[in-house]
């Protein structure tokens, strides 16, 4: 794909740097928008989820317009490019976004309901897509977002697909994939709509214990209820429901997939229901807290005035807080949404509030990221051109340093080759070993890089340092003589 520079008309040039900030209402921070869809006939429109990449830039996807199948974006800088214009032949481009491989790409899906096939594609980072392997739409379509698995390998929830026999839906109730580079794909699980079963998984999440956790909007068709479930997957195969949201007065119908907590409990949102004063019938919807035994720690309701409809994951900053969007409310009629904050103790407020104006936005779809600068970084409809927009909100947290999880071997000589397994390796300048020498890594994706011990070396723990500060493993790497 060829990149192309967006290119504007002086009467947009000067909207667009009216659109660049919004003015804030009293007591809220200030939204930047940095990237606007539309400028060109190539762009998709309601942009997804956002990847930082290692050089600090910004990648994400957009959905398919009358004259587009979608399109992909890079950020650099806060200046957005649109990276070219999704070829048609692979389907329509699915903004759930992309995921950082191990091999210096990006991967990503994409639906083709009139091609009849769901497409993994790699992408690298000059925007040049690649298809993977091609999945008949009978086995899984709208795949959310791919979720590593050991060294080239990604697991997958389809919302639909499978030849589940009691699901309505003649697109399947959904279905669950490990898909190994270069292309081996094996279905893990097939959700067949039953009594007890969950229907539409949102996506999934890796756990400490070693198994997948996702959310489904719906139960089987033969369930008392029909407010969606919290499941647990085993890599190797089968599927548990741990949670059942059955009460009426909590939230329901999650909505995008859920988020770990450092005590490694599960927090998602749920589109609708709840209780809370002021709501309308079907409920503003809610966070809730879990851990892995399905055992309910919290649930908080939306009011409308803080938010109404949360859609897609939450975000643990750096301050303890989360933080998500919702797609409506915010005190105006039904409102056009928020951008929501809830303390550990479950304290729930808007920090901003759209207003739906043209140099404003409107019905955020889709969850958010803390960059590695500390701010927050995400998607909306509306904008200048009505095709959506890229926000980032500084709410003056602190930035993110480097995590540094593992690393092999343990030990070694000067001339070692040493692997590093982490997140947020983001415009790293080096690693020390211990108090010695530092030394230039070769950073191959936000999540690994491989380091040479040097001369000088010293054992102790691996430092790296990036822009955001630095970030320290846990373990002692030993210099052997």
């Amino acid at each position: 794909m060829t990149q192309m520079k967006l290119r504007c008309a002086p009467w947009v040039a000067i909207l667009t740097g009216l659109a660049g900030l919004s003015a804030a209402r009293a007591g809220e921070p200030r939204i930047k928008y940095v990237y606007q869809l539309g400028v060109s006939s190539d762009d998709g429109a309601n942009p997804g989820n956002l990847l930082e990449w290692i050089d600090g830039s910004l990648y994400g996807a957009a959905g398919a317009t009358n004259s587009s199948c979608g399109s992909i974006f890079r950020i650099v800088d806060g200046v957005g490019t649109t990276l070219g214009k999704w070829d048609c032949s692979k389907g329509s481009l699915n903004p759930a976004g992309f995921t950082a491989g191990d091999d210096g790409n990006l991967y990503g899906t994409a639906t083709g309901l009139a091609q009849r096939f769901s497409t993994l594609f790699r992408l690298n980072p000059d925007g040049v897509a690649t298809s993977i392997v091609r999945i008949p739409y009978a086995d899984g379509l709208y795949f959310s977002q791919l979720v590593p698995f050991g060294d080239r390998s990604f697991f997958v929830s389809a919302m639909g697909g499978g030849d589940g026999k009691y699901c309505q839906n003649p697109v399947g109730c959904g279905t669950v994939f490990r898909i190994t580079l270069p292309g081996e794909v094996d279905l893990v699980e097939t959700f067949d709509g039953g009594i007890v079963d969950p229907v539409n998984p949102n996506g999934l999440v890796l756990a400490k214990d070693g198994y997948f956790y996702g959310a489904s909007r719906t139960e089987g068709l033969g369930s008392f209820g029909y407010y969606g479930t919290v499941f647990q997957v085993d890599p190797n195969g089968g599927v548990r429901i741990i949670y059942e949201f059955s009460d009426q007065n909590s939230p329901e119908t999650p909505s995008g997939p859920l988020t770990l907590g450092k005590d490694g409990s599960l927090y998602g949102v749920g589109e609708f229901g709840g209780n809370a004063e002021g709501s309308n019938d079907q409920g503003d919807g809610g966070v809730f807290q879990l851990d892995v035994n399905g055992n309910r720690k919290m649930y908080v309701d939306f009011d409308g005035y803080n938010g109404r409809y949360p859609m897609g994951n939450l975000v643990l900053a750096n301050d303890g807080n989360l933080y998500g969007t919702t797609f409506q409310g915010g005190g105006i009629s039904r409102g056009f949404g928020t951008i929501f904050r809830m303390t550990p103790t479950g304290a729930l407020s808007a920090v901003y509030t759209f207003t739906g104006e043209p140099t404003d936005a409107e019905y955020p779809q889709f969850g958010m990221i803390q960059a590695s600068d500390g701010k927050l970084y995400g998607t909306a409809n509306g904008g200048l051109h009505g095709q959506g927009v890229v926000f980032q909100l500084d709410l003056g947290l602190k930035p993110r340093p480097p995590e540094l999880r593992n690393f092999e071997p343990a030990s070694g000589p000067v001339g070692t080759v040493v692997s590093i397994r982490g997140d947020r390796f983001v415009r790293v300048s080096g690693v020390r070993f211990g108090v010695g020498t530092m030394s230039t890594p070769m950073v191959i994706s936000p999540g690994a890089m491989t380091v040479t011990v040097p001369e000088g070396a010293v054992s102790g723990p691996l430092t790296i340092s990036a822009a955001a500060g630095s970030g320290q493993s846990a373990g002692t790497f030993t210099v052997t003589r």
